[in-house]
C-alpha cells in the first residue's frame, strides 16, 4: 500500500459580478498552502506549515467586448518581501481584450522576469472565467429586455468547439450571411 502525505495545495477562485450593461468586475484569488514545516532550499530559513502565497486580483472588463478597463493586485501573503515588486506589473494588461490569443499576450507581458508566475496563472484563470461570466451576464433577461449579447467572434479559435471550421463558427457565419441578404 502506498502511503501519501498531503504536502501542497493550490486553490484558485474566480467570481464575476455584473455591474451594468457595459461593465463586469472579475475578482480572483490564489492560495498556495504548505502542510508541514519545511526548509527553504539552500538557505538556513525554515518555514512553518502555512499559507505561502495569497494573491488577489481585481479587474473591470467591458461588456460585451471583454477589454480590461482596470486591474489591480494585492499580495496579502507572500514568501518574500521582494515579491511586492511584481504587484504593479498587472497594469500592463489594461486595454488587452480577452479573446483568442489572450494567454500568449499575458505570458508575454507577465511571464519570466516581467512579472510573477503566480499572478500570471491567476489572471489566466480569470480570463477564461470572464468569458463565462460575460455569457451569463449578457444572456439573462432583465425587466428592460434582453441585454446585448457577447460578440461571438471573440470566441473563434478559443477552443475545440469554437474552432474556425467548427459547428458554432460555421453557424455564426451562416447567420451573419443570412442577415446581410
Amino acid at each position: 500500500m502506498n502511503s501519501q502525505e498531503h504536502c501542497h495545495s493550490r486553490n484558485i477562485s474566480v467570481q464575476c459580478f455584473y455591474v451594468n450593461d457595459k461593465t463586469m468586475t472579475v475578482e480572483g484569488s490564489l492560495k498556495d498552502e504548505r502542510f508541514f514545516k519545511s526548509e527553504v532550499q539552500k538557505s538556513d530559513e525554515h518555514r512553518e506549515k502555512d499559507t505561502i502565497h495569497h494573491i488577489v486580483v481585481k479587474m473591470d472588463v467591458s461588456l460585451p467586448q471583454l477589454n480590461i478597463l482596470s486591474i489591480s493586485a494585492e499580495l496579502p501573503k507572500i514568501p518574500n518581501e521582494a515579491c511586492y515588486g511584481a504587484k504593479n506589473s498587472v497594469e500592463k494588461l489594461v486595454g488587452l481584450q480577452i479573446k483568442h490569443g489572450f494567454t500568449d499576450a499575458v505570458r508575454n507581458l507577465l511571464g519570466n522576469s516581467e512579472g510573477c508566475a503566480h499572478i500570471m496563472n491567476l489572471i489566466l484563470s480569470m480570463g477564461s472565467a470572464s468569458v463565462q461570466g460575460a455569457w451569463s451576464a449578457l444572456s439573462r433577461r432583465t425587466s428592460q429586455g434582453n441585454l446585448p449579447g457577447i460578440d461571438e467572434s471573440i470566441m473563434i479559435n478559443s477552443c475545440w468547439l469554437w474552432r474556425e471550421d467548427g459547428p458554432l463558427a460555421t453557424k455564426i457565419r451562416e447567420n451573419q450571411s443570412a442577415m446581410n441578404k
